[in-house]
């Protein structure tokens, strides 16, 4: 039998609804528990499924206790207002996709208090050695809420901000590891049901502009928290009791891990419990990715310069320049490192498959009919591709064919640092969703759901400016997204291999636009993005990782030929 037992209470008001009945009643009324020892635990949550409500559990009450407080519960719920207009499953369920839970208890409605067997997550949070310590930080993380429930919004905000940085200095994360931990977990939400009508596009670019009105104090604000969960702890604050029992957590997960007994990653059970605290304080999806970007940013030394076009000695492109060359002199330092092979490690498998690719058009164009055709264009209408022509499209630009496979593009010490990202949003036969093109197998790889037009008209400025050149991204059929990878490249050839990486996604863009010209398809590269805002859409983590291009497609209005034939006459 479980040690823990469930009060779920539905509450249509609102979170300000839910904040009151935790102050005024469900925190007093559990510190009383506590002190007569009529309990030894508690945590809160606040959950969606059947209605909006709080799920407060209780460790090792007695039957009589049990009943007692959930007649209280039943009474104070009671004195709450009702809402101010009826809340729908419909539109309740709209918010987060339409889609309505499995095995939920149904719509309930305000005011309602069930007793509710507790189903701990034990898969989500390790394994069954794992579950107990993740309860004892529930517990942490929910006394550390209801601290808060008192305080004024900016304080609010500022706490929940320190106590991001202490759980990532007491889970021992820092550096480019807690920008990446951030990110992936800012990423994540754009696969979760619950973030349908959030808002991360806002999110992203309301955390830039947080963090750039002063990023010194971001940073600055980082390495004291750090100082203070490393040299001060037990001090009697909310953030070192959380950085505390975070770090008796993570500390026990490592432990399990050790052993093998740990089952599921451990950035991925860190986020879930980082996902806890921000539950209990009441925090939206887009709240939550905003924090973590914002956060993300203080962990990385690299603001923009006041004036990206100042030249000098220290212009950022000549130092890197100067940095990256090889010399005769150094080449011993600089030499490329052997790389373990990549070879044995599991490839993905797609879950589109294409046609079988056939040249068409290509077959009957020249090179020199494509090289001269070739044009940034920006006649889009809408109108569809079909799946022949992306099959062919993405196989003579970058599929693998022989023994052993190769590409159609050089690519620096044959590592294969590019990828392509693929966006069918008007490809009949083709879902639209984000994928990535597997070139081993010719086929895509689903990734997320389609980010929408309004995600997409943020990345980049020529595509949301109003001006009336501007594209209208709703119109482009085909997205594709060359994307590089720079970890291997990077402990191959140092600070050499940006510049590889670079070049080889040049090779492969140009193979795209060639072979969209030669199939009379129109297309237009675009390099200059928001780079975070196309990273964060790609679900990349900008580091080791991120986007290098964009190039549009979409049906063209004439043939190659007609093209380089009416070059002639201009």
């Amino acid at each position: 039998m479980s040690r823990w037992s469930a009060l779920h209470v539905y509450l249509h008001g609102g979170p300000a609804q839910v904040d009151h009945l935790l102050r005024e009643h469900i925190v007093p009324t559990t510190t009383d528990l506590l002190a007569r020892k009529e309990i030894s635990s508690w945590f809160f949550v606040r959950y969606w499924a059947g209605g909006p409500h709080l799920r407060w559990r209780l460790a090792d009450a007695a039957p009589a206790t049990l009943q007692r407080v959930r007649q209280a519960l039943v009474a104070a719920a009671r004195q709450l207002p009702p809402p101010e207009a009826e809340l729908t499953p419909a539109d309740w369920y709209r918010r987060f996709g339409d889609a309505e839970p499995d095995g939920d208890t149904g719509w309930q409605a305000h005011g309602t208090v069930l007793e509710r067997p507790y189903e701990p997550e034990i898969e989500r949070y390790g394994g069954p050695e794992a579950i107990g310590p993740a309860e004892n930080l529930f517990a942490a993380s929910s006394r550390v809420a209801a601290t808060l429930l008192n305080a004024a919004p900016a304080r609010r905000r500022s706490t929940t901000v320190d106590l991001l940085f202490a759980f990532l200095a007491a889970a021992d994360l820092a550096g480019v590891s807690a920008a990446a931990f951030l990110r992936g977990y800012a990423n994540g939400w754009a696969l979760v049901a619950e973030s349908a009508d959030a808002d991360l596009g806002s999110a992203l670019r309301l955390a830039e502009q947080d963090f750039h009105l002063d990023p010194t104090a971001y940073r600055d604000r980082r390495r004291r928290i750090a100082e203070l969960v490393t040299e001060r702890r037990g001090a009697p604050t909310s953030v070192n009791f959380w950085a505390d029992a975070t770090a008796t957590y993570a500390a026990r997960l490592r432990e399990l891990s050790s052993r093998g007994k740990l089952g599921a990653p451990l950035a991925t059970i860190l986020a879930s419990q980082l996902h806890m605290l921000h539950n209990r304080l009441g925090l939206g999806i887009a709240v939550e990715c905003h924090l973590a970007w914002l956060a993300a940013n203080a962990y990385l030394d690299a603001s923009p310069e006041p004036d990206v076009h100042t030249d000098g000695p220290a212009a950022a492109d000549r130092v890197y320049h100067e940095r990256s060359k090889f010399v005769p002199v150094l080449w011993p330092t600089q030499h490329p490192h052997a790389l373990d092979p990549a070879g044995d490690q599991p490839r993905p498998v797609g879950d589109v498959p294409l046609p079988e690719p056939t040249p068409g058009a290509l077959a009957s164009t020249s090179l020199a009919e494509a090289l001269l055709a070739r044009r940034s264009r920006y006649d889009f209408h809408a109108a569809d591709l079909d799946s022949a022509e992306l099959s062919r499209l993405l196989y003579y630009a970058a599929g693998e064919r022989g023994t052993p496979p190769r590409r159609a593009y050089p690519s620096a010490g044959a590592l294969a640092s590019t990828r392509l990202m693929v966006l069918p949003r008007h490809v009949a036969g083709v879902p639209s969703a984000l994928y990535e093109y597997l070139p081993h197998e010719h086929s895509l790889a689903r990734v997320a759901p389609d980010p929408g037009v309004a995600r997409l008209a943020g990345i980049a400025p020529q595509f949301s400016s109003g001006d009336p050149d501007s594209i209208d991204v709703a119109t482009v059929a085909l997205w594709i997204f060359v994307v590089m990878d720079r970890e291997r490249l990077r402990r191959r050839y140092g600070v050499r291999s940006y510049r590889f990486a670079i070049i080889e996604t040049g090779h492969l863009a140009q193979n795209v636009l060639l072979a969209a010209t030669a199939a009379g398809i129109s297309a237009l590269p675009v390099g200059g993005f928001f780079d975070d805002h196309l990273d964060h859409l790609l679900l990349l983590d900008g580091l080791n990782s991120n986007g290098c291009y964009a190039i549009l497609l979409g049906p063209g209005p004439t043939t190659p030929a007609a093209r380089v034939e009416g070059l002639h006459h201009n």
